[in-house]
């Protein structure tokens, strides 16, 4: 970017000195220097082998110089090491300058963000030097080139603003840095004036902290030291706070929660129900719960347990699996070989032995553990509710096995909703089950856990920040705090997704359109004490207004205006990591009435043929850059152009005038010329 930018100096002065005399060709020569010189030399066909040292990126272009050209840049190189070679012996400077616009232009093409700038850079310097010789049409085409930029610039929003607003943010809603740690830690410890254009790297944390916004959740209310929260977390939460925390672990839905978590997680990473099963099992169930106080959780991992029980007595032993989703339990044709009393009485008692305590608090009262006095209908019972689970685990088993793994992402959904039908399937098995109401509270929380997952498994995090703002919504009462912060969560998280799902660089612009604030440089003359640039301060005007001539007033005058100039800042609080700016600007042009087309209209040609003298406005301002923003504000005069027609008594004119304004417009610098070292 430096390269290019210094070419485009180089060539700007090349304008104003080009072939004058020894004193201008001194100064002009003196802004090139031997690297410059032989960067534009290696990048001609002829004389790339000869360049092989160079980076990559030396070759991404090539330029067609002819001979004479090649010889010209070989004697100004050889002038440039000693100006009283004796084998110098072709000093021509409308060749230089020839090689300097080949190679402008081909720069100028393969970076996109310039293209407009480099055609535009010579108005300002012919502006300076007096120089109005260029044709109409030449005169019309660089003026369109810069407006059509700033009109670019102005319809876009830019990544840089929204992201330190991200930033911001960020650092005072602690639900932001609990949920979105990476991007937390990105944003906190980058440089803002140096964020990248949202390359790999934003998106691959963006699309860690997305997929593990459950797990952080979790981390944050199991973690969370309530008795003792850190101080900065603290002081920026509003709806994690230590008291709700406390409040969440305390729910009878929060261990569903983290269950349905579990599920989730193991189901995405392609665990077998069967391992899924002895998982959670092994994880959550304690024998105390048989006789701890009735908590919907631990009704819950009670039924998981007893599913677990049955599931790994189904397990069809006798066929070798030829993979790993092959069938898995028996089929309902042999559960019908158990055909006598005393084999069904077996199954039941070899169950029963596994655990006792479970079966005999949970199943038996159901039926009669006294074979002397079990009757066929409590025997028939406890058959139907055996085969009622066996066929929800057939129907995950066919479910499973009859999708691969490219085509069960759009079906994971599904799949998911089996495992909670088999959960739901056992509920019936035991003797006290779960009340409707609880069991509809559990099913709720668990669906919106796994659609999470099942966002994950599909990388399309749409629909993940409602889902986990509903599930805070199920243990902590919604109120007006936590609707804002939701709105929050849901305004970044969006975001974060838009930028996740971006295919290409264009896609990427797009988002940064949808969501962001606009432009991006303006950040420097925030950062730092003093700045110098040359700036375009695109936006709205309103103003008194008098034309040039006798018996005229001032009249309300508003509309678009793109002032072009220098200006020199100076930041408003020292020492201060950002904050406002107060800045002195010299405008030299206003194309505020191009820009006016622009904005509506970024392909047609222009209507009307432009000259420099119509867009000449000399003026000055005192501006007022706000913090945190591009937006500046500034009050001053201007010397109005022609580039206006008025009609008067019947005439139509194109009048000078004075103009006295308050402006309200986007801080855009073309080129930061310098700026102090310290902040």
């Amino acid at each position: 970017m430096k390269k290019v930018m210094l070419l485009i100096i180089q060539t700007v002065l090349s304008c104003l000195a080009f072939s004058q005399n020894a004193f201008y060709d001194a100064q002009y020569l003196s802004t090139i220097s031997v690297g410059d010189l032989n960067n534009i030399l290696s990048k001609s066909d002829k004389n790339k082998s000869a360049f092989n040292q160079d980076s990559a990126e030396h070759f991404n272009i090539s330029i067609n110089l002819l001979d004479h050209e090649i010889d010209v840049l070989k004697n100004f190189i050889i002038f440039k090491k000693n100006p009283f070679n004796d084998s110098i012996n072709n000093i021509d400077f409308l060749t230089l300058k020839s090689c300097i616009d080949k190679y402008s232009n081909n720069e100028y093409s393969s970076n996109k963000s310039l293209p407009l700038l480099g055609a535009a850079f010579p108005l300002i310097t012919n502006i300076l030097g007096g120089n109005f010789s260029l044709s109409a049409d030449q005169q019309t085409k660089i003026i369109d080139g810069l407006t059509k930029y700033y009109a670019e610039e102005f319809r876009k929003a830019q990544l840089l603003t929204y992201l330190q607003t991200f930033e911001n943010t960020i650092g005072k809603v602690g639900e932001l840095q609990i949920l979105f740690p990476q991007t937390y830690a990105k944003l906190h410890s980058s440089d803002p004036s140096r964020f990248p254009e949202l390359g790999n790297e934003y998106k691959s944390i963006f699309n860690e902290d997305m997929e593990s916004i459950v797990d952080n959740l979790i981390n944050h209310i199991d973690n969370y030291n309530v008795s003792n929260p850190k101080t900065h977390l603290d002081s920026t939460l509003k709806w994690l706070t230590a008291t709700n925390v406390t409040t969440i672990r305390t729910t009878k839905n929060y261990e569903c929660f983290k269950i349905s978590a579990d599920i989730g997680s193991k189901l995405i990473n392609n665990y077998h129900p069967v391992d899924l099963f002895n998982f959670i099992d092994n994880k959550y169930y304690k024998a105390r719960y048989l006789t701890s106080d009735d908590t919907l959780s631990h009704k819950i991992i009670l039924i998981l347990h007893g599913l677990n029980l049955i599931q790994r007595n189904l397990l069809d032993t006798s066929i070798a699996k030829s993979s790993q989703f092959s069938n898995i339990w028996l089929n309902l044709q042999d559960i019908n070989k158990l055909e006598t009393k005393n084999e069904w009485l077996y199954f039941a008692g070899l169950l029963y032995q596994q655990d006792k305590a479970f079966f005999n608090t949970f199943i038996f009262d159901a039926m009669s553990k006294n074979l002397n006095t079990l009757s066929d209908d409590e025997l028939l019972v406890f058959k139907t509710k055996i085969k009622s689970i066996l066929a929800i685990l057939i129907e995950i088993q066919n479910f499973r096995s009859n999708h691969k793994d490219e085509n069960l992402k759009e079906n994971f959904a599904e799949y998911m909703s089996l495992i909670l039908k088999a959960v739901e399937t056992t509920n019936y098995f035991t003797k006290t089950r779960l009340p409707e109401a609880d069991f509809k509270k559990y099913l709720l929380i668990a669906n919106y856990t796994l659609n999470i997952y099942d966002n994950v498994r599909e990388k399309d995090y749409n629909n993940s920040i409602y889902y986990a703002v509903e599930i805070l919504n199920q243990f902590i009462e919604s109120n007006a705090t936590n609707l804002q912060v939701a709105n929050t969560i849901e305004q970044y998280g969006t975001f974060m997704t838009d930028v996740i799902n971006s295919k290409n660089s264009d896609e990427v612009k797009d988002v940064i359109k949808k969501h962001a604030a606009p432009p991006t440089s303006f950040i420097l003359k925030r950062e730092y004490q003093r700045t110098f640039s040359i700036t375009g301060q695109p936006g709205y005007f309103a103003s008194f207004e008098k034309f040039d001539g006798k018996n005229q007033n001032f009249k309300f005058v508003s509309g678009i205006t793109l002032p072009i100039g220098f200006e020199m800042t100076f930041k408003s609080k020292h020492g201060k990591e950002n904050s406002s700016s107060w800045g002195v600007f010299a405008q030299l042009i206003d194309l505020g009435a191009v820009l006016n087309f622009r904005v509506g209209d970024s392909t047609s040609t222009l209507p009307d043929k432009i000259e420099l003298k119509q867009i000449f406005s000399p003026g000055g301002s005192i501006n007022y850059g706000f913090k945190n923003s591009p937006v500046s504000l500034g009050f001053g005069y201007q010397y109005s152009p022609q580039l206006r027609k008025i009609t008067e008594n019947g005439n139509e004119i194109f009048p000078n005038g004075h103009r006295i304004f308050l402006r309200l417009a986007w801080d855009i610098p073309l080129i930061n010329i310098a700026k102090s070292k310290t902040k």
